[in-house]
């Protein structure tokens, strides 16, 4: 109740002051009366004085303020079903001709207007229809505005978008790979590619959802496996990067590091780590899903020896320049000599000794041949794991009632039933082939696979002799010549047009089959970056 007095006093107090500022003639006196009113309510001084001088109210009055609506609820129901009819049309559309028209076929299939009420409705202005029909006008789709805590972090990091022209290494593009499996919802594990513009030195680590906090982890992980300091760090504009933690945390370094971003929407502003979330990433683990906390660590660890692997031993061929010739084709021009990421960093004379004896024990510690096979022995155990998991998850899940409704049926076009629920339906499991293994030809002695016998009707479509399933991009360009074994290799043999071969193809259609409709848009080639003319791109493992 104490509020209410207080409302009340107020308005008594104001209504007393406003009688005597009425009665008072002087300027100094109404002055003094001022000086009290405000003291007394609190109230901002031309504020007070309109109030006192009758050109404010205190308290609302309940009324609406302004001129009554001339129209009716009939004339604003017949504008409603007008406005529906026409597809719900905006006001400054609606009002004036299309008005006019709709009018006459509504009466055809309704009713007849009275000629004053039918004048109302046609000069209603488009104004005033976008106010009735407010309330019943659908939530469309908004445009999406950042919020203010991204819009602050935005103006934080600069964006950049020239070419780079970095001759020593340390400048850095980073960006994160879902490992979803197709499929977003859920939590799942992200893998944190970093790349080095000058050396092409790539770490990659894993990320559980890639939040502000890991996602800092685990970049401050690599930058303890790089073997130089890091002076500029470009990203696009994921949250994971344009957060307070994330930026305050690497602006607070000496010596300092310089932080940019590319464009939004543009992936080719980071061409370089683009094309490295292929080589690095997809061609490990191709599209897999990992979906459990249980599997970042082991994860983690193959990528550590992934990453290392592909610094020591996987040699690089850096792009020069690229000339568009007459007929509009684009010709690229690389390095004769490729090398790899540590022989490029070995080559500069301004390596200090420190660094160059820390390369120098890596490379003498380890064993390319030794590192692969212990790669694929702990990327057979994390796919073990990972089905294991898949499997309790599976079990896990309550199993459907025994007076269950069976599932709806249909007929099909031969009379069969059909089921329209497939959830119950289990499909084979397929083996899974990576960049580690080598390729399997396909001889003539396996053509007793069910796929090798494909009907007429039913073609099984072959991109270059591969079936789609098995040209996954995990084994689309291999890591070593000696996969591909040319006595091993089928010709194929001219069965006509109607039946397909499955002869294992030659090196060269498999680097071209990164080109097929079926894995476009899941790499950014750096040389097809605008920043790559006059910049350091790579062209890995050509």
């Amino acid at each position: 109740m104490e509020p209410r007095l207080m409302k009340e006093s107020l308005e008594d107090y104001t209504r007393v002051m406003r009688g005597r500022y009425a009665r008072r003639t002087g300027k100094p006196a109404r002055q003094k009366l001022l000086d009290e009113y405000c003291q007394t309510t609190g109230l901002e001084r031309k504020y007070a004085n309109k109030v006192l001088s009758g050109q404010r109210r205190r308290d609302p009055s309940g009324v609406p303020r302004g001129a009554s609506s001339r129209y009716t609820k009939s004339d604003l129901e017949v504008l409603k079903s007008v406005w529906l009819a026409a597809g719900q049309p905006c006001g400054k559309r609606l009002a004036g001709d299309m008005l006019r028209l709709w009018l006459g076929s509504w009466q055809n299939h309704h009713r007849n207007l009275s000629q004053a009420q039918r004048e109302r409705v046609e000069q209603i202005s488009a104004a005033q229809i976008d106010r009735e029909l407010a309330p019943y006008r659908s939530a469309g789709r908004k445009r999406r505005i950042a919020s203010s805590a991204l819009a602050s972090m935005q103006r934080e990091v600069a964006v950049r978008c020239e070419p780079w022209a970095e001759t020593a290494p340390g400048a850095l593009e980073i960006d994160t790979v879902a490992l979803c499996g197709g499929s977003m919802a859920g939590a799942i594990v992200w893998a944190l590619d970093a790349t080095d513009i000058h050396s092409g030195w790539t770490e990659v680590r894993a990320v559980w959802n890639r939040g502000a906090h890991a996602t800092r982890e685990r970049l401050s992980e690599i930058q303890v496996a790089l073997p130089f300091a890091i002076t500029k760090l470009d990203f696009d504009n994921g949250t994971e990067f344009l957060n307070a933690h994330f930026i305050n945390h690497f602006k607070a370094q000496e010596p300092k590091i310089e932080l940019s971003r590319s464009r939004p929407y543009r992936k080719n502003d980071n061409a370089h780590v683009e094309q490295k979330n292929y080589t690095h990433v997809r061609l490990l683990l191709g599209d897999d899903r990992f979906e459990h906390y249980e599997l970042v660590e082991p994860l983690n660890e193959v990528l550590r020896e992934w990453s290392l692997w592909n610094n020591l031993y996987a040699a690089q061929r850096r792009l020069l320049r690229k000339e568009r010739q007459a007929d509009g084709k684009v010709k690229r021009y690389h390095e004769k000599k490729a090398s790899t990421p540590c022989a490029r960093l070995l080559a500069r004379e301004d390596l200090s000794q420190e660094q160059r004896q820390k390369l120098q024990a890596m490379l003498s510690s380890h064993d390319p041949i030794t590192m692969r096979a212990s790669i694929e022995a702990k990327l057979r155990a994390l796919y073990e794991q990972r089905a294991r998991l898949q499997a309790q998850q599976e079990d896990n899940m309550e199993p459907p009632a025994d007076n269950a409704a069976p599932p709806s049926r249909a007929r099909t076009g031969d009379g069969g039933p059909a089921l329209r629920s497939l959830s119950r339906l289990r499909l084979p499991r397929l083996p899974r082939l990576t960049a580690l293994q080598p390729a399997i030809p396909r001889a003539e002695s396996q053509a007793k696979t069910s796929l090798a016998k494909p009907t007429q009707k039913h073609q099984i479509r072959a991109h270059h002799g591969v079936p789609h399933r098995e040209a996954s991009s995990r084994f689309l360009k291999s890591l070593s010549v000696s996969y591909f074994n040319e006595a091993s290799r089928t010709k194929p043999s001219r069965l006509g047009s109607r039946q397909r071969t499955f002869s294992w193809p030659s090196p060269r259609r498999l680097v071209e089959h990164r080109h097929h409709p079926h894995h476009r848009g899941r790499h950014s080639r750096a040389g097809r970056s605008h920043r790559s003319v006059s910049g350091s791109a790579w062209a890995d493992h050509s």
